[in-house]
Parts: C-alpha cells; sequence; structure tokens
C-alpha cells in the first residue's frame, strides 16, 4: 500500500472525484485502494512493458523510485530503475510528471547533486523561472545546515503556475557532502499538475 506523500496524493485526488491509477507491485496490495475507488496496475519498477501499459491514458504521474536497501551499487541500480521508469513514461506520452526518490538528490563529495539524463527529463515536466526566501540555519556542531527556499515556475505541460517551499536538510562530513534529503509542499505541487489552462 501506498506511504506517505503518495497515499496524501491519491486520498486528495480521489475525493475530488479524480480517476486514480495506482501502481503497485503486488496486487493484493492494491486492494485497499481499490476499495477507496482507485484502479489499480501491476508493475515492477524493472518492467518496463508493464510501466507503460500502467502509465498509458493518463493526464499526469506521481512517480516514486522506491529504494533498494540490498543494492550494492546504489547509484548503478537507481539509473538503471529511473531510466525504465523514465522511457514508459516517455513511450506512454504522459504530459506531467513529479518524481519522487529516496537518494535522488544525495551526493557523494564532488558529484553534489548530479542526476543521470533520465532523471533530468523527468524533471524537466516543470521548469523554474526563479527562487527566493532563502534562508540558512547552521546547526551547533556544523556538520548539520537546514536551507529554506521558493521556487516559482509553470509545468511545461500546461503552463499552470507552479510555486512551492522547501526545506533541504544537508550532512557535511570533511567537506564533503554525504547526504541531502528535500521536503516539500506535496499537495502545491499536485495541485499544479492537475490544473488545466
Amino acid at each position: 500500500m501506498l506511504r506517505g506523500i503518495g497515499s496524501v496524493v491519491a486520498e486528495t485526488l480521489l475525493s475530488q472525484n479524480k480517476k486514480v491509477r495506482v501502481v503497485v507491485r503486488d496486487v493484493a496490495k492494491g486492494q485497499a485502494w481499490k476499495e477507496a475507488g482507485a484502479e489499480i496496475s501491476v508493475a515492477d519498477v524493472e518492467d518496463g512493458a508493464a510501466l507503460k501499459r500502467a502509465f498509458s491514458d493518463t493526464e499526469g504521474a506521481y512517480v516514486l523510485l522506491p529504494p533498494n536497501f540490498s543494492s550494492t551499487q546504489v547509484r548503478a541500480d537507481n539509473n538503471r530503475r529511473t531510466s525504465t521508469i523514465a522511457a514508459a513514461i516517455e513511450a506512454a506520452g504522459v504530459p506531467d510528471v513529479l518524481l519522487s526518490s529516496i537518494g535522488a538528490q544525495q551526493a557523494d563529495g564532488r558529484e553534489s547533486r548530479r542526476t543521470d539524463g533520465s532523471l533530468s527529463r523527468l524533471r524537466r515536466k516543470h521548469r523554474s523561472h526563479g527562487g527566493d526566501g532563502l534562508v540558512v540555519h547552521r546547526c551547533d556542531d556544523g556538520r548539520v545546515i537546514v536551507i529554506e527556499y521558493e521556487v516559482h515556475g509553470r509545468v511545461v505541460g500546461s503552463g499552470a503556475a507552479y510555486e512551492n517551499r522547501f526545506v533541504s536538510i544537508v550532512t557535511v562530513e570533511n567537506r564533503r557532502i554525504v547526504h541531502w534529503r528535500d521536503y516539500m509542499d506535496s499537495l502545491s505541487a499536485m495541485r499544479a499538475l492537475s490544473t488545466k489552462i
């Protein structure tokens, strides 16, 4: 079953009588969503054909790259899985996509905020025109920095205005970023993606 942001997005859309398709790896995990009125599609992030079917005939998608905690090659595995997801989205012609992932914004030293090309293609669905409201908080030990900021832009597919606030928590060791986690207003993003102009 969806947890966190995904469940909030699905519940919000269902409460607005919108059609929702929930993609799960196991049909049993989708039963509660089916009872709530969502359509269920079964697909694994490694199965491009199943993902293409799941994304077909949709106006937008909220996509979560689930963590693979057993991986010994996290970056390579995530790049491969992200490429599969991106190819399925492009093949299905999904106009608007919001990507969420654990570790999509993590960095190793000088590779700060680097992503592979397929992740960048997914992020191009929203074009930022500016950012402001920057506030930086350094925690007492200096290892953790909290950054607050706002972004302003437009959703590429519809032209709808996009405004959002972010909080990033950054951990630094030996002058290198070793962990980066972003938090954002997910409902603001979903409102922008579901707006028709």
